[in-house]
């Protein structure tokens, strides 16, 4: 199907609803989250007629809501030109996006809620045990549902870039160490690895497991910086020419051939741009990505926001030193 035809598709589901373009994002959101429990309570008592009624409805919330954040496609074939993936293939982006949010479903509860594939489990407990009040409630903040969309589909962009780069260093004839590229002409960059599961919408791997560890380590500025290396573009391609002598198989005589090789090298400049355009947003994301307190994730921006570009590069070469120097740390990634 052409991007067209995916649209009008979504505009035939979406108009069951009536005028759905009238609609709140937040009508839209809690109007899928009810239809969807409903259908799974008349799932268990056994109504199929209505569990069906409940599915149909279901589905044109989210067909709405795909709609309304069409947009979002633009932007990322804009701006993750990169990858060369066809405009469609942003659409899985904006359709995966939608899942992760519905998936906890952060707006839905008064209190602070364990949720796992749209299913409350229970409520999360201060030091004390008493229920944590939930400040992205709709009821509270009415824009809520929007801004946890918003996250979803920023984090969306950030996990299938890591996924690419790792399907790209497998097709890839040469593959680099991190301690060789910490030796490299002075660069520093963390090697981009770890894996993606679609299932879980969580990374797995090397990467992962160094920003935990760093995170257990109490160093949470660096366990941000080594996300950040892994997870954006922080990198710049050069040429690179180089001579080569070889033996001609007509004549025997020697010859000479240029080869050309494009290489990414890292590049610490992109680096501090992007830790300085971080902002609460992705300092949300990073604590619900890595489970850590949000009180942890205020001191890690309010510290970020206090560095100097100077200090910023003096910290991330710190940073990468200290895990070239420290075993637990590099196995992580080698």
């Amino acid at each position: 199907m052409t991007l067209n035809e995916m649209q009008v598709a979504f505009q035939t589901d979406a108009s069951i609803l009536g005028d759905y373009q009238l609609m709140s994002k937040t009508e839209l959101a809690n109007g899928y989250c009810d239809a969807d429990e409903k259908a799974l309570a008349y799932k268990i008592s056994g109504d199929k007629d209505k569990e069906t009624e409940q599915e149909i409805l279901r589905s044109a919330y989210y067909s709405a809501l795909m709609l309304r954040y069409w947009y979002k496609i633009f932007e990322w074939y804009k701006n993750s030109y990169t990858l060369n993936l066809p405009i469609t293939d942003y659409v899985d982006w904006l359709s995966d996006s939608l899942y992760v949010a519905f998936y906890y479903r952060v707006w839905r509860y008064k209190f602070e809620a364990v949720v796992k594939k749209g299913i409350f489990k229970e409520y999360k407990l201060d030091e004390n045990g008493n229920k944590i009040p939930n400040k992205y409630y709709y009821e509270v903040d009415q824009n809520a549902p929007d801004k946890i969309i918003n996250r979803c589909c920023g984090s969306m962009r950030g996990r299938v870039f890591q996924f690419h780069n790792k399907d790209k260093r497998k097709a890839d004839t040469q593959t680099y160490s991190l301690d060789a590229i910490l030796e490299e002409d002075g660069d520093y960059a963390i090697n981009y690895i770890g894996a993606y599961s679609k299932d879980e919408k969580t990374f797995l791997g090397g990467a992962y497991s160094l920003v935990q560890m760093l995170l257990d380590r109490g160093e949470n500025l660096e366990a941000l910086i080594v996300h950040s290396i892994a997870n954006y573009q922080n990198y710049k391609k050069e040429k690179e020419i180089k001579t080569i002598k070889t033996i001609s198989e007509e004549t025997g005589e020697e010859i000479k051939q240029k080869e050309i090789t494009i290489k990414s090298k890292f590049d610490s400049k992109k680096l501090v741009k992007h830790l300085n355009s971080i902002d609460e947003d992705f300092i949300f994301h990073f604590c619900d990505n890595y489970k850590i307190n949000d009180n942890i994730g205020n001191k890690i921006l309010n510290s970020l926001k206090n560095l100097s570009n100077a200090k910023l590069y003096k910290v991330i070469e710190k940073t990468l030193e200290e895990i070239k120097q420290t075993p637990d740390l590099l196995a992580c990634i080698i």
